[in-house]
């Protein structure tokens, strides 16, 4: 079983009955905090309902990033980067985010997953054995 934390409600996030993959499912290995202060808002518009992001990097290089928004209308999720080489781009209310730095400080092997077609993404951390928590 994989513990999901998910900015929307798909269940199908890899796949696609077209038969084309639209699914970014990238792994990462460490991370960066950056917690913005009110101050920043005030200076930096851009900032002004951004509160806080994790960037997420594999071997040194970011392959990903979750934002998180204090409001109720959460922007979409999108993704950057040149095909094939496209990284999240995850977005979360601000509540969510002692859930996932909970999931970065206790699970292993995690990855951010991304449909293109539907924009629906989150974190999953990777399989554990049966009665593991």
């Amino acid at each position: 079983m994989k513990e999901i934390l998910s900015s929307s409600k798909a269940k199908n996030v890899l796949g696609s009955p077209q038969g084309h993959n639209p699914g970014i499912d990238q792994e990462f290995d460490s991370y960066a905090v950056v917690y913005h202060s009110d101050a920043t808002a005030s200076v930096n518009p851009v900032y002004s309902d951004n509160w806080a992001e994790i960037f997420c990097y594999l071997n040194g290089k970011i392959v990903g990033v979750m934002r998180f928004y204090p409001n109720e209308n959460l922007p979409v999720n999108s993704y950057f980067g040149g095909s094939p080489n496209y990284y999240p781009e995850i977005k979360f209310r601000l509540s969510k985010f002692d859930d996932v730095i909970k999931l970065l400080r206790y699970e292993k092997s995690l990855r951010l997953f991304l449909n293109r077609d539907n924009l629906n993404g989150g974190l999953m951390s990777g399989s554990k054995s049966v009665g593991e928590l």
